[in-house]
């Protein structure tokens, strides 16, 4: 018995090393994630553009958004392409939202939506029942672990949370 206790105790350690955290920043670095982050905002702007909409966004804007998502996780068996397509369809879902979020709070005859870090702050505050699913980054994941889509309500589970161990 003794001897199958201190094999436990020896494995143990090694098996905390194995669930190492994967995020966008392990799995495809912080430059890819940063030109992600300006290539969708610059799809963004000619979208919004076409819409008679004056996208705008900051430096600072671009920067707080990309090291939100650094430390997000990805599911650990996902490869490069994968975590490159769910950062661009979770980043995009999140600048959609959070122009949503700022024609809620502005004029509705001001056309211009400036993107700034007050504007990012006051987005990834929103209350629990505000946040949406499948946004990268994701401030607190309300559905699962990797933030999956589609969007779960208040007090929901999705199927990926079933699957994942309780954090």
């Amino acid at each position: 018995m003794s001897v199958s206790l201190l094999l436990l105790l020896c494995l143990l350690p090694g098996a905390q090393l194995g669930r190492e955290r994967v995020t966008y920043e392990k799995v495809i670095g912080r430059q890819n994630v940063k030109k992600i982050v300006i290539e969708t905002l610059e799809q963004k702007v000619k979208k919004y553009s076409a819409g008679g909409y004056k996208l705008e966004y900051t430096d600072e804007f671009a920067s707080a958004a990309t090291d939100g998502i650094l430390e997000s996780e990805v599911p650990p068996d996902a490869t490069p392409s994968q975590v490159v397509s769910r950062l661009r369809d979770g980043f995009g879902r999140f600048v959609d939202n959070i122009v949503e979020f700022a024609r809620e709070k502005k004029n509705s005859l001001d056309r211009v939506i400036r993107f700034s870090t007050d504007l990012y702050d006051q987005y990834m505050h929103r209350p629990l029942e505000l946040q949406k699913c499948g946004e990268v980054p994701c401030n607190r994941p309300p559905c699962c672990r990797y933030c999956d889509p589609p969007p779960c309500k208040p007090g929901e589970k999705s199927p990926a949370q079933h699957l994942q161990p309780a954090v």
